[in-house]
Formats: C-alpha cells, structure tokens, sequence
C-alpha cells in the first residue's frame, strides 16, 4: 500500500519498520536476533549478495523461521486423496489449487497432472485424454470443463425426456431393455401405459404356456363307476358309459376296462407254471345256468 513511500524504497528502513510490527514471546527473540544483523549489515554492505538488499534476506530468513514445513507435506498427502464428488467440478478444481498452493508444487509437473487426473471420475477423465490430450494444468482445467459442461447437458436432457431402462432379470442379472419415453405413473409395462416399449419399439413378449400333452390323464374328470341300477338307468338315458362315465362309448368299449383286463391276463401269463384250479360256481351263476 505504501510502496510510493521513502520508508518502502530504503531497505533497510523497510526491513526496520516490519520488525517493529511483530510482538509477543514467540518472537521476539528472533525480531532481537534481525535487529542485530541489520545492524552488522549497515555497517558492511558486502554481507548482502549481489542483486540482492536488505528487505529481500530479511523476508527470506523470517520465512525459514517461521514456516511451518510439514504444511506442505501434509498438503501434498491431501492432494493424493483428493477426488472429485457428486459432480461438483469447480469445488474439486478450488480444493486441488489451494492445496497445490500450500505444497508449493509445479502444477505442470507430470506427476502433479497426473495425481490431478486420478482425482476425477474415470469416465472424465479418459474423455479429456481422448479428446484433447492436455499436457499442462491449464489444458486439463478448460478440458475438464468443457467435458463436464457436455456430460451435464447429455444427463439433463436425458433426465428431461427419457431414460434408459433396465429391467432385473434371473437373479443378480440386469438386462438392457433400450430406451423408453418418460409419462406421469411411471413406465411399468404391467401399468395401463401405452407408451412402453422395449428395444426396437418392440412390447415385451407374452409368457407362454407349456405345449399340451396329448396322452397326458385328464384330471379335471373325476371317474365314477355306476354301481346300482339307479345310476345305470341314468347313466344309459345320458349316454354315460357304465365303466368310467364318459360320454361316447359303451361299457365294452370302455378304455379303461380294457387296461384293467390286459392287466389281469398279464398276471395270468406270470400264473401259467402253477396248477389252475377251477373255481366253484357261486350261487348266483347257479340259478343263472
């Protein structure tokens, strides 16, 4: 503020008002130690190197005493971890500079780009590569910007007029079903939305049922045998066969008769080693015959 002034021109003037502003315990034994080599300083000029002054080794040794040295490796370990958040570019790009700044590091350094790069999203950050492959700090600020700019209108106009759907599949499977126009209740394809569509603008295919087995049992019939001659004279007025009571054939002809007698003679074929022994007519067959 004061460098028109003759205070701020003479050095040695300029470094004696300085040590004058700084007071408490912590340094007044330094502000002693300077006054003493201003002193020796005015009296032999020759102490200060060449191109150099009074002012400019007193702001250096004021430096080297009271910087603190582990602030820029505590710095450079926070540039390491740092990563780009929730989209956030300009507060990534501030949090790197600040603490470049404090590291006192060269930001076109090869290693400083690249630990620059590591904080951003993958994604990105192979954009700008791919893109425009910058080489200095300056490069990559405007190239990230640029590509951030371009993702953030893709995903708004995205968000604005449609998604890109997904739909789970099998279990921990998602397969992609393309791209669907967004309507007010959502884009359920169980929903009344018409809109839906999968790839190509096509619906989703039907749930089809397992082809019919034509030999397969009827089970939906249940099978009732006419045992009394109430139940025969129903089932001959309806056309039921005696046997099963299905419609279309007679108790002769029954399928069901059939595979019982075939059944039976079977076992009479198994029997035929053993003596037969005829059976003693019943009571009934008696008066029959």
């Amino acid at each position: 503020m004061n460098y028109r002034a003759d205070i701020a021109k003479d050095p040695i003037m300029h470094s004696i008002y300085f040590l004058s502003l700084l007071e408490g315990p912590k340094c007044e034994g330094w502000v002693d130690a300077a006054d003493r080599w201003l002193r020796h300083v005015v009296e032999d000029p020759s102490m200060i190197p060449r191109r150099s002054n009074a002012w400019k080794e007193l702001e250096k040794r004021f430096k080297e005493a009271f910087s603190n040295y582990a602030e820029c490796e505590r710095a450079q370990d926070e540039l390491k971890k740092l990563k780009m958040k929730n989209d956030n570019l300009d507060e990534y790009l501030a949090a790197f500079e600040t603490q470049a700044l404090r590291a006192n590091i060269d930001m076109n350094d090869h290693t400083n780009l690249r630990t620059f790069a590591l904080g951003l999203p993958q994604s990105l950050a192979n954009a700008c590569i791919k893109m425009e492959n910058p080489e200095t700090y300056e490069q990559w600020r405007a190239t990230v910007q640029r590509q951030q700019k371009i993702y953030l209108k893709t995903k708004s106009l995205h968000s604005e007029y449609g998604t890109f759907n997904n739909r789970t599949q099998g279990q921990g499977q998602r397969q992609t079903s393309g791209w669907v126009w967004r309507r007010p209740g959502g884009n359920n394809p169980g929903s009344n939305n018409q809109n839906w569509c999968g790839p190509e603008n096509r619906t989703p295919p039907r749930p089809r049922l397992p082809p019919q087995d034509d030999n397969a049992m009827d089970t939906s019939v249940v099978i009732h045998k006419a045992t009394n001659d109430k139940e025969c004279k129903e089932y001959r007025k309806m056309g039921q066969c005696f046997e099963c009571g299905k419609q279309g054939h007679l108790v002769h002809d029954c399928p069901n008769k059939k595979t019982r007698a075939c059944t039976t003679r079977t076992v009479q074929i198994e029997d035929d080693d053993k003596p037969v022994t005829p059976e003693a007519p019943s009571p009934s067959m008696s008066l029959t015959a």
